[in-house]
């Protein structure tokens, strides 16, 4: 079971709310006792794993993820977070083994390997997957991370590729995922047009996302925020970029995780994270910018 924490839903499981309110002792003593209730269920394991992966206990939730699928091999939901959990900790061999049935999560760790070849072909399955099942949501987020790694490497024209194809597999869907899609498209079209030395564009760009955004949805505050960062950057507005960057930054962003797989890479990835100690380097605070590298690369709940 994924625990959904945002601004747009309540949630109705007691032990859930307090993990989404920031309440970890209660919602891991929730988590237990559904765990003692119910020893041989797999979803209680799970739950309570979350909870310890949120609270910055990965050894403790990888524990709880593997007598997940030790009480039910088929339960698939605890080998997706597992991944992630083994990744977090940078035991990516193990993480690799244990097979992830999410494409989208597959391709993304491989590419955090340098595996790009092998993470495009995971990437072609699942948009395979994705068309056989006519998922317009998947098919556009299957090219939005495609965008995102196209992005890390700097190859400019195959990201506006992939962000068309993203544009046109929503352009048939529900009016919530059009506008959500056009968030994340107009924020990483940005991103490609400061790497292509197109700053107006860019700007032009940010004041669409400005209107397009909703401002009480945490990622999308965070989507917004960090183009206004990456503009101000590139302009040399050191101090607006700090600004931007701070403002992007959530209280928790752990909870992007549970929430849908492609936030993984959108949220959690350094390329998309690290504008703050950008700044600060930009700024002549090197050593700000040291902690704050070493404080992206240390996993813990925030």
């Amino acid at each position: 079971m994924s625990v959904e924490c945002n601004d747009e839903q309540d949630q109705h499981q007691q032990g859930d709310d307090d993990h989404c309110r920031g309440n970890d002792d209660l919602g891991l003593a929730a988590g237990q006792r559904l765990v003692d209730l119910a020893p041989n269920e797999a979803n209680p394991y799970d739950s309570l794993a979350e909870g310890y992966l949120t609270n910055g206990s990965p050894e403790k939730a990888v524990e709880l993820y593997q007598r997940a699928t030790t009480v039910d091999p088929t339960f698939s939901g605890a080998r997706v977070t597992l991944t992630w959990a083994l990744a977090v900790m940078g035991r990516y061999d193990e993480a690799m083994a244990v097979k992830t049935p999410l494409k989208s999560e597959e391709a993304s760790l491989l590419s955090r390997l340098g595996r790009y070849k092998e993470a495009a072909a995971a990437l072609a399955v699942g948009r395979q997957l994705a068309e056989r099942d006519t998922n317009l949501a998947e098919q556009s987020e299957y090219s939005l991370i495609a965008a995102v790694i196209a992005l890390e490497r700097h190859d400019y024209a195959r990201a506006y590729e992939e962000l068309s194809l993203a544009e046109r597999a929503v352009a048939g869907d529900t009016r919530l995922r059009q506008r959500r899609h056009g968030v994340v498209v107009n924020l990483l079209r940005g991103i490609a047009d400061l790497g292509t030395g197109q700053r107006d564009a860019a700007r032009t760009r940010l004041r669409l996302l400005e209107s397009l955004h909703t401002p009480g949805i945490a990622e999308e505050r965070f989507w917004y925020r960090t183009l206004e960062g990456e503009v101000a950057l590139a302009g040399a507005d050191i101090p607006r970029a700090r600004a931007a960057f701070a403002a992007a930054e959530p209280t928790r962003t752990m909870f992007f995780k549970m929430q849908r797989g492609w936030l993984v890479t959108l949220v959690q990835s350094l390329s998309y994270r690290d504008g703050a100690a950008r700044a600060a380097k930009a700024e002549g605070n090197l050593g700000e910018a040291i902690q704050l590298y070493r404080r992206l690369l240390t996993y813990g709940p925030d």
